[in-house]
């Protein structure tokens, strides 16, 4: 329900939670938790960033911080390279698959 009001992909925080292994969040932090993602999100939207760019920077920001990551993008061309972001995209991808395999 969290992700739906932010308009967030609930595959997506799940992804995030899955990489970081986290598994023992307590629900009533899981609305605060999403709207982090979200502010971070929408901060970069808000800057014309492209949308394929945007999670990407969202990432990066919820691992480093928004203003890590403005310098980390200023001096390296690569950001997409990111261990991290590599990760949870794969991990996203994986988990759209399977659940298009299960309800398809």
């Amino acid at each position: 329900m969290e992700c739906y009001k932010n308009d967030l992909s609930y595959e997506f925080v799940l992804t995030i939670y899955q990489v970081e292994d986290i598994d023992n969040i307590l629900i009533e932090d899981i609305p605060a938790e999403i709207q982090g993602i979200t502010d971070i999100r929408n901060y970069w939207a808000e800057q014309g960033i492209p949308d394929e760019m945007v999670f990407d920077l969202t990432l990066l920001s919820r691992e480093n911080g928004i203003e890590s990551c403005k310098a980390f993008i200023k001096d390296n061309d690569n950001y997409d390279l990111d261990n991290y972001v590599k990760e949870v995209a794969e991990c996203k991808v994986n988990i759209e698959q399977n659940d298009d395999t299960t309800t398809g």
